[in-house]
Protein backbone atom coordinates (compact mmCIF):
# COMPACT_ATOMS: atom_id res chain seq x y z
CA UNK A 1 0.00 0.00 0.00
CA UNK A 2 1.60 3.39 -1.22
CA UNK A 3 0.80 6.15 1.50
CA UNK A 4 1.47 10.14 0.61
CA UNK A 5 4.35 11.48 2.46
CA UNK A 6 2.55 14.48 4.18
CA UNK A 7 6.49 15.37 4.91
CA UNK A 8 6.95 16.91 1.94
CA UNK A 9 4.39 19.20 1.62
CA UNK A 10 5.08 22.74 2.31
CA UNK A 11 2.05 22.63 5.77
CA UNK A 12 2.83 22.86 8.98
CA UNK A 13 -0.66 21.01 9.46
CA UNK A 14 0.62 18.27 6.98
CA UNK A 15 4.05 17.64 8.47
CA UNK A 16 2.90 17.67 11.77
CA UNK A 17 0.44 15.40 11.29
CA UNK A 18 3.17 13.07 9.45
CA UNK A 19 4.71 12.61 12.36
CA UNK A 20 1.93 12.88 15.54
CA UNK A 21 -1.29 12.43 12.89
CA UNK A 22 -1.42 8.49 13.61
CA UNK A 23 -4.34 7.41 15.39
CA UNK A 24 -2.14 5.51 18.44
CA UNK A 25 0.49 8.27 18.77
CA UNK A 26 -1.32 10.74 20.94
CA UNK A 27 -2.03 8.07 23.04
CA UNK A 28 1.80 6.76 23.49
CA UNK A 29 2.70 10.31 24.23
CA UNK A 30 -0.11 10.26 26.95
CA UNK A 31 1.30 7.47 28.41
CA UNK A 32 4.92 9.02 28.24
CA UNK A 33 3.21 12.44 29.85
CA UNK A 34 2.07 10.10 32.65
CA UNK A 35 4.62 8.18 33.85
CA UNK A 36 4.92 4.81 31.45
CA UNK A 37 8.31 4.75 30.24
CA UNK A 38 8.60 0.94 29.65
CA UNK A 39 7.66 -0.65 26.61
CA UNK A 40 5.24 -3.58 28.21
CA UNK A 41 4.05 -0.89 30.54
CA UNK A 42 2.28 1.13 27.33
CA UNK A 43 1.79 -2.06 25.51
CA UNK A 44 0.41 -3.37 28.49
CA UNK A 45 -2.15 -0.18 29.38
CA UNK A 46 -2.69 0.62 25.37
CA UNK A 47 -3.93 -2.92 24.73
CA UNK A 48 -1.70 -1.85 21.66
CA UNK A 49 0.29 -5.12 19.35
CA UNK A 50 3.73 -5.45 19.66
CA UNK A 51 4.61 -4.38 16.10
CA UNK A 52 2.45 -1.51 16.24
CA UNK A 53 3.90 -0.25 19.45
CA UNK A 54 7.55 -0.69 18.13
CA UNK A 55 6.70 1.03 14.71
CA UNK A 56 5.11 4.12 16.38
CA UNK A 57 8.26 4.82 18.52
CA UNK A 58 10.69 4.26 16.38
CA UNK A 59 8.79 6.99 14.32
CA UNK A 60 8.85 9.35 17.63
CA UNK A 61 12.36 8.20 18.35
CA UNK A 62 13.41 8.93 14.64
CA UNK A 63 11.54 12.33 14.50
CA UNK A 64 13.16 13.42 18.05
CA UNK A 65 10.39 13.56 20.06
CA UNK A 66 11.25 10.34 22.47
CA UNK A 67 14.11 9.12 23.32
CA UNK A 68 15.22 5.86 24.49
CA UNK A 69 16.71 5.68 28.03
CA UNK A 70 18.89 2.81 29.31
CA UNK A 71 16.27 0.66 31.84
CA UNK A 72 17.05 1.22 35.06
CA UNK A 73 14.87 -2.28 36.19
CA UNK A 74 15.89 -4.25 33.45
CA UNK A 75 19.32 -3.07 31.26
CA UNK A 76 18.45 -4.82 28.54
CA UNK A 77 15.16 -3.36 27.93
CA UNK A 78 15.24 0.47 27.14
CA UNK A 79 12.90 3.15 29.19
CA UNK A 80 11.27 5.65 26.58
CA UNK A 81 11.38 9.61 27.58
CA UNK A 82 9.59 12.74 26.15
CA UNK A 83 11.99 15.03 24.57
CA UNK A 84 11.97 18.70 24.61
CA UNK A 85 10.19 18.34 21.11
CA UNK A 86 7.66 15.42 22.43
CA UNK A 87 6.92 17.53 25.01
CA UNK A 88 6.38 20.43 22.86
CA UNK A 89 3.89 17.92 21.06
CA UNK A 90 1.68 17.33 24.30
CA UNK A 91 0.56 20.74 23.48
CA UNK A 92 -2.03 18.93 20.49
CA UNK A 93 -2.52 16.33 22.98
CA UNK A 94 -4.01 18.70 25.48
CA UNK A 95 -5.87 20.37 22.63
CA UNK A 96 -7.50 16.89 21.66
CA UNK A 97 -8.39 16.08 25.22
CA UNK A 98 -9.94 19.51 25.66
CA UNK A 99 -11.94 18.98 22.20
CA UNK A 100 -12.68 15.58 23.61
CA UNK A 101 -14.14 16.87 27.12
CA UNK A 102 -16.32 19.10 24.97
CA UNK A 103 -17.49 16.94 22.28
CA UNK A 104 -17.48 13.55 23.09
CA UNK A 105 -17.59 13.06 26.85
CA UNK A 106 -21.02 11.72 27.06
CA UNK A 107 -23.21 11.71 30.06
CA UNK A 108 -20.60 10.54 32.57
CA UNK A 109 -18.44 13.34 32.09
CA UNK A 110 -14.89 13.96 31.57
CA UNK A 111 -12.78 11.29 32.11
CA UNK A 112 -9.53 13.10 33.44
CA UNK A 113 -9.11 16.63 34.99
CA UNK A 114 -6.35 18.37 34.93
CA UNK A 115 -5.27 19.93 37.64
CA UNK A 116 -3.02 23.22 37.58
CA UNK A 117 -0.59 23.44 40.06
CA UNK A 118 0.75 26.80 40.71
CA UNK A 119 -3.06 27.47 41.30
CA UNK A 120 -4.05 24.43 42.64
CA UNK A 121 -7.30 24.50 40.67
CA UNK A 122 -9.05 21.86 38.10
CA UNK A 123 -8.63 23.99 34.59
CA UNK A 124 -9.16 23.55 30.96
CA UNK A 125 -6.89 24.06 27.83
CA UNK A 126 -7.75 27.01 26.40
CA UNK A 127 -6.33 28.60 22.58
CA UNK A 128 -5.04 32.05 23.37
CA UNK A 129 -3.30 34.98 21.39
CA UNK A 130 0.54 34.75 22.15
CA UNK A 131 1.03 38.63 22.04
CA UNK A 132 -2.66 39.78 23.81
CA UNK A 133 -3.89 36.85 25.99
CA UNK A 134 -6.93 37.29 23.96
CA UNK A 135 -8.75 33.84 23.81
CA UNK A 136 -8.98 32.63 19.96
CA UNK A 137 -11.81 33.24 17.90
CA UNK A 138 -12.09 31.42 14.51
CA UNK A 139 -14.00 34.69 13.12
CA UNK A 140 -11.22 36.79 14.44
CA UNK A 141 -8.26 35.35 12.37
CA UNK A 142 -6.84 35.22 8.83
CA UNK A 143 -4.11 33.37 7.10
CA UNK A 144 -1.27 34.77 5.60
CA UNK A 145 1.98 33.47 3.53
CA UNK A 146 4.79 32.87 6.03
CA UNK A 147 8.61 33.09 4.71
CA UNK A 148 8.86 29.25 4.16
CA UNK A 149 5.62 29.71 1.72
CA UNK A 150 5.66 27.90 -1.56
CA UNK A 151 3.13 26.31 -3.55
CA UNK A 152 3.85 22.41 -4.30
CA UNK A 153 2.05 19.14 -3.51
CA UNK A 154 -0.83 19.77 -1.30
CA UNK A 155 -0.96 23.59 -1.12
CA UNK A 156 -1.39 25.19 -4.64
CA UNK A 157 -4.97 25.94 -3.95
CA UNK A 158 -4.19 26.64 -0.54
CA UNK A 159 -1.42 29.78 -1.29
CA UNK A 160 -4.45 31.25 -3.53
CA UNK A 161 -6.33 31.93 -0.52
CA UNK A 162 -3.47 33.13 1.65
CA UNK A 163 -2.07 36.91 1.28
CA UNK A 164 -0.58 37.60 -0.60
CA UNK A 165 -0.74 34.66 -2.92
CA UNK A 166 1.81 33.30 -4.63
CA UNK A 167 1.66 34.33 -8.85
Amino acid sequence: MHRTDFGKMHCSIARAGQVVGESWTPLILRDLLLGFTQFEEIRENLGISTNILTDRLNTLVDNGLVQRESGSGRPDRPGYALTEKGRDAISIVLAMLAWGDRWETGEAGVPTELLHHSCGNTTQVVMQCAECGDALDLDDLSYHRGPGSVAGPGTMLLQQRLEPPIE
